[in-house]
């Protein structure tokens, strides 16, 4: 039997193994926020993203938003939301009549993670137009970036759909990347994680190598698109409502396919997901502009040189000027009834 001697014994044994863990813990919190705040680490910079420019939604199919008018300093540049949650300028109201909005759908990549706001390619396109489009009476174009980090295709349609009337678009560019075909339910719930850089970076990276055992990126994404599966079902499905959201506005939608920038080689093993794409694109009426040659041409012997960072391969400024010339050229070259060159208007969704 148990005497009292043993189990105060045993007490403090235990209380000193918790403290013990609690001092480890610790010093790993202080020591990785003070190499953070000297060097920046991708799992962290996003991590800080999700505590300051995010909220959850209580909307209907969006599992997070972006908060209203805030701003942080992220991956070395400022990213500043308006009233909507875009990171572009106020929009003007109501509208000017000479005003043509573009309005840019997307995750990160849209959002120009990692870039200043006007090296971003929706602030490029825009810059474009108004440059090349000019003459008597040319409209003046805006930029609504709307890309939210971690969306995917479906949550895309959920915002315009929401904030349409507000906004009031005369375009609709859908950035498309590999990974929107993804299920990306909401971040669970957990006030530790929210509030602990170390475990949240921890847990993180423990996901991203249970991934990796699980096979290569190649597979991953053949998985992802493979016959039947519900990302790409749903993915798909997302594309129909917004060929229809926007037809039944008689507005002009294009979609701008980016490429997997860890492998940029022409012919890689990548292309055959992007044929599946655009031809899925091209069955729904959606007009595709692919930049994926002209990234390849500029980046293929070298693709960490299109990345923002050594541990991040968001497109970096020189990715984002090559994306915003592929776009904006297009759209000069086969205007679509917003006012871009001197063609006559475009059936919608052309």
């Amino acid at each position: 039997m148990t005497n009292p001697d043993q189990l105060r014994r045993r007490g403090r044994q235990a209380v000193r193994a918790v403290g013990f863990v609690l001092y480890v813990l610790l010093c790993c919190e202080v020591l990785i926020r003070l190499v953070s705040h000297f060097m920046q680490l991708y799992d962290i910079e996003m991590l800080r993203y999700a505590r300051d420019l995010k909220v959850r939604s209580s909307q209907p199919g969006l599992s997070h938003e972006h908060r209203a008018r805030r701003s942080a300093h992220l991956m070395g540049v400022e990213i500043a939301l308006n009233s909507l949650g875009h990171r572009s300028p106020e929009l003007a109201q109501p509208k000017p009549p000479n005003e043509k909005r573009v309005y840019f759908m997307g995750s990160s990549i849209t959002l120009g993670w990692g870039v200043a706001e006007d090296q971003a390619f929706p602030a490029l396109v825009v810059s474009q137009l108004n440059q090349d489009g000019r003459g008597a009476g040319a409209p003046a174009f805006v930029a609504v970036n709307a890309g939210v980090g971690n969306y995917n295709t479906v949550h895309e349609v959920d915002l315009l759909a929401r904030q349409m009337d507000q906004v009031q678009p005369d375009l609709v560019v859908l950035q498309y990347y590999l990974n929107d075909a993804e299920i990306k339910p909401g971040a669970p719930d957990n006030l530790l994680l929210a509030h602990s850089l170390f475990l949240a970076y921890l847990t993180q990276r423990v996901k991203v190598a249970a991934s990796l055992r699980r096979g290569s990126l190649v597979d991953y994404y053949r998985g992802l698109y493979g016959p039947g599966r519900p990302g790409w079902q749903q993915a798909v499905a997302a594309l129909a409502r917004l060929r229809a959201l926007c037809h039944d506005r008689r507005l002009p939608l294009v979609a701008a396919l980016v490429p997997e920038v860890h492998d940029l080689r022409p012919n890689g093993p990548y292309q055959p997901l992007y044929e599946q794409i655009k031809g899925a694109m091209a069955e729904q009426g959606v007009r595709v502009i692919d930049t994926t040659p002209a990234l390849q041409a500029a980046f293929a012997a070298a693709p960490e040189s299109a990345w923002v960072g050594r541990d991040d391969p968001h497109p970096s400024a020189a990715a984002h000027a090559v994306i915003a010339r592929v776009l904006a050229s297009a759209l000069l070259a086969d205007p679509i009834g917003v006012g871009v060159g001197d063609a006559s208007p475009a059936a919608p969704g052309r």
